[in-house]
């Protein structure tokens, strides 16, 4: 998983020598390999006490190796218990198998596998997001980025939460899936270059604002 991948190459950072292996999805340049100087060592070692919080509580583990919760059955059961999806195909409007949907069938089917039924609506009821304009307005410091080639862009938040701090949202015009989440590419739309600036700006704002809060309270 890339917590066990972070946490070998932090320990590895820490010591003398680090050698790991390519970075595939991390980077399209599979010669590039990391060294000790490409680590923050304050910073993983933050990111690691973070997981400990969930994986090694007890401080057992020299290196924590979590389950797939990121992964194929993570996903599967979070679109049974919080990311209801009812997604259907005809095969005449689209180019898919005939495959109806259908909330007794998905329900029954995520009590054999998980044990739960379907909870279609927890998120908008616990979060809000019938109507996000008047369900976000308590919320801060969030950024909504969509591609408009990506298709989940049209069930997001298309538009700057009026009245929510830093509640900011924008679509990448010529982007897909997350693209302004992965490694800089000469050929990212400039709409990703800017996205990107856009999330280091507010990201870096919001923790030097929580550093600054952390002072005053400590003072």
């Amino acid at each position: 998983s890339p917590v066990t991948v972070a946490c070998e190459r932090l320990l590895s950072a820490i010591g003398s020598d680090v050698s790991p292996s390519e970075m595939n999805f991390l980077s399209e340049d599979p010669a590039k390999k990391p060294t000790s100087s490409d680590f923050n060592i304050p910073l993983l070692k933050g990111m690691v006490d973070a997981v400990n919080v969930l994986y090694d509580y007890q401080e057992k583990n020299s290196c924590n190796n979590p389950p797939q919760s990121g992964g194929p059955g993570g996903w599967y059961y979070l679109a049974c218990t919080e990311q209801v999806l009812p997604i259907a195909t005809n095969g005449v409007t689209d180019f898919f198998w005939d495959q109806p949907w259908s909330l007794k069938e998905n329900s029954a089917q995520c009590e054999i596998e998980w044990g739960t039924p379907s909870r279609p609506f927890w998120v908008p009821r616990h979060y809000g997001g019938f109507n996000y304009q008047r369900d976000f307005a308590m919320y801060s410091n969030i950024i909504f980025s969509q591609g408009n080639l990506d298709p989940w862009h049209l069930g997001g938040v298309n538009h700057d939460i009026i009245g929510g701090k830093d509640m900011i949202s924008f679509v990448m015009k010529g982007s897909a899936h997350h693209l302004d989440l992965r490694y800089p590419d000469p050929a990212d739309p400039i709409d990703v270059v800017r996205g990107r600036e856009t999330e280091d700006f507010y990201v870096g704002k919001w923790i030097r604002e929580t550093i600054e809060r952390n002072l005053r309270e400590s003072s």
